[in-house]
């Protein structure tokens, strides 16, 4: 058993140790609301609340403080946020598709782009195509095109506690490297975690940036993204994405569901300790002949990372309607995550049905914690 000496140069163990009391507030999108219940989207401003208490246990350079606090919070305006080296690349008018682009090596799945350059919303990469294109969670704008200079930025940050000069607790961050690498890592420090090479900043969890634009970046907590995890009191939530289109014909290999590219669910998580559950439940209409299915694409657009995936097809006449469902539940690695609802026709043409009142809803529905 290890021991630890407090303040006073009491004799401590895990048993009677300060931190042996857990974090007690959640990082939120909003303030006073430690888990919310409805949609944030596109905040430029992160909270820690109190949930479980207003504990916390920090250490100062020489021993464990055990201490209480408020409310803390940070302006996301002007934050910090990590540039990738300024590339030059060509944009195509509503195509997700960027190409010319100087080099690629910099840049990986999840950056984000900058809204200035004709594009709206979440504009992320979602793709690294070759050494010279990328393809964008979103569409340029139909009246935006052209060679342009392209600023894309880091979306995922470590949150931090930690004690200031004058002894106060206040929130700091730490960029990772990209999407799925830390550039510091977190460890376990005297059964809390803290930063590795910094064991004064208690980690707290981790934020998925999906904005920036004019020095302000921005974040989302909703059933499409989820981009807050806690790495203390942990809560279950809920993925959602229903499909806004009543029914399409299609006949061709793997895609997004519908052609739709808002077809997918964002996440992050800190560390590997739940498995991620994923599920699309989709309708089909086969005529006599035919055969499609569903899938999900983890981290892509285009190729099945699903469990499972079974298949309506029809060898008589008159077809048949059915249902097709994918299921997907492993452990993911930490950091910020896609899954795309992708559709796929082996013998053309069938229907999907995606959201038709009451009659049936088909959807890509996750759950985590976080």
């Amino acid at each position: 058993m290890n021991f630890w000496n407090d303040s006073q140069g009491h004799v401590l163990s895990p048993l009677n140790a300060p931190w042996g009391y857990p974090p007690g507030g959640r990082l939120t999108l909003t303030t006073a609301t430690p888990v919310t219940s409805s949609d944030v989207s596109g905040v430029n401003m992160i909270y820690y609340t109190p949930y479980t208490s207003n504990r916390i246990s920090l250490w100062n350079g020489v021993y464990w403080v055990p201490l209480t606090f408020t409310e803390l919070s940070m302006d996301l305006h002007g934050f910090a946020i990590s540039q990738r080296p300024t590339v030059t690349g060509t944009t195509t008018a509503s195509s997700p598709v960027i190409t010319g682009i100087t080099s690629t090596s910099n840049l990986a799945i999840g950056d984000l782009l900058d809204l200035g350059n004709n594009f709206l919303g979440d504009a992320a990469i979602v793709s690294v195509d070759s050494a010279s294109q990328v393809t964008m969670s979103k569409n340029c704008l139909a009246g935006g095109g052209g060679s342009n200079t392209l600023y894309f930025y880091c979306p995922l940050y470590d949150f931090f506690a930690s004690l200031d000069a004058n002894q106060n607790v206040v929130l700091t961050t730490q960029p990772w490297t990209n999407a799925t690498t830390r550039a510091t890592n977190v460890i376990f420090t005297d059964g809390l975690y803290t930063l590795a090479s910094d064991k004064t900043k208690l980690y707290l969890g981790t934020i998925q940036l999906n904005q920036y634009h004019l020095a302000v970046a921005y974040a989302t907590d909703a059933a499409a993204r989820r981009g807050v995890w806690n790495a203390y009191n942990r809560v279950r939530r809920q993925l959602l994405f229903l499909h806004p289109t009543g029914s399409w014909a299609y006949s061709g290999g793997y895609r997004q569901a519908g052609g739709n590219q808002t077809a997918m669910l964002w996440w992050v998580n800190g560390m590997v300790e739940e498995s991620m559950s994923l599920e699309v439940i989709c309708c089909i209409n086969s005529p006599q002949n035919t055969a499609g299915n569903v899938s999900i694409g983890l981290d892509n657009i285009k190729t099945p990372s699903a469990d499972q995936s079974n298949e309506v097809s029809a060898g008589v006449a008159g077809g048949m309607i059915g249902i097709s469902r994918a299921t997907y539940n492993h452990y993911v690695a930490p950091g910020g995550h896609y899954a795309s609802w992708l559709e796929n026709v082996r013998a053309p043409s069938v229907t999907f049905y995606g959201s038709s009142g009451a009659a049936y809803t088909s959807s890509l529905r996750g759950v985590m914690q976080g």
